[in-house]
């Protein structure tokens, strides 16, 4: 009679997605990972965050504003920006600069809203300067604002309605030719693609909002293919 070992089973297995495999990715800020309190430990149940280390690159957050800093939300297994204001900032005056041209680039959040959007939240943004932002505008647009002030390159994308239940994966893209996307839950906006008119991103704010729980952060030096954004969409889901 035939035995099957388990090695002779699970070699055919899928091998477990990691986004480390994905090309150009430069920060994450991972799920229940490099999350630390004021002592350098993991924080308690509605502990102040004072840290969130980057499991890729030199963009470790932090807030020592007792003020401004979001908890730890055990029953959300979250960073829970649990009121306003709250954020944290790259250390030691760092900003993260992505270029448009060459590979493009890409940033994606997993996300759920304490409170309806209403643009007075901020995935990402520039502390020096207004008009540099990702955020839900309202609960049917996410806005990027890329540096020029009023209403001058401001980019928005009509989105299936975000609502305050359930977590949401928000993704912005800029592809190689210098087209604006944005994905939400896997699924590109009905606004299809934006021209983007700037020549780079900057900020070095994560998550400067209000009553929202935070879980992941990813960002990228390029685009992703459809296949990448596909398993990264199944990973923020099923694993995050």
């Amino acid at each position: 009679m035939l035995s099957l070992s388990v090695n002779s089973v699970s070699k055919f297995s899928k091998p477990v997605f990691n986004p480390k495999a994905i090309p150009g990715i430069i920060h994450w800020w991972k799920w229940n990972e490099g999350i630390q309190d004021g002592e350098g430990d993991f924080p308690d149940d509605n502990e102040g965050v004072w840290k969130w280390i980057d499991a890729v690159g030199d963009a470790t957050v932090l807030m020592t504003d007792g003020g401004l800093r979001p908890a730890y939300n055990l029953s959300e297994k979250s960073v829970d920006f649990n009121g306003p204001f709250r954020l944290l900032q790259i250390q030691e005056g760092g900003e993260i600069e992505l270029q448009s041209g060459l590979d493009g680039f890409a940033l994606y959040f997993r996300i759920k809203y304490g409170i309806a959007p209403d643009g007075t939240d901020n995935f990402v943004k520039a502390s020096e300067s207004d008009n540099f932002f990702i955020r839900a505008q309202d609960a049917t647009t996410v806005r990027v604002k890329s540096g020029t002030a009023g209403s001058g390159g401001r980019y928005d994308f009509t989105v299936p309605t975000i609502g305050t239940s359930k977590y949401y994966n928000i993704g912005i893209e800029l592809d190689a030719e210098g087209g604006l996307h944005c994905y939400v839950d896997g699924v590109e906006s009905t606004t299809g693609e934006l021209e983007y008119a700037d020549s780079s991103f900057t900020f070095d704010i994560l998550k400067g909002g209000r009553q929202d729980n935070f879980r992941t952060g990813l960002i990228f030096e390029s685009s992703l293919n459809d296949r990448d954004r596909r398993d990264l969409q199944d990973w923020l889901t099923y694993r995050n």
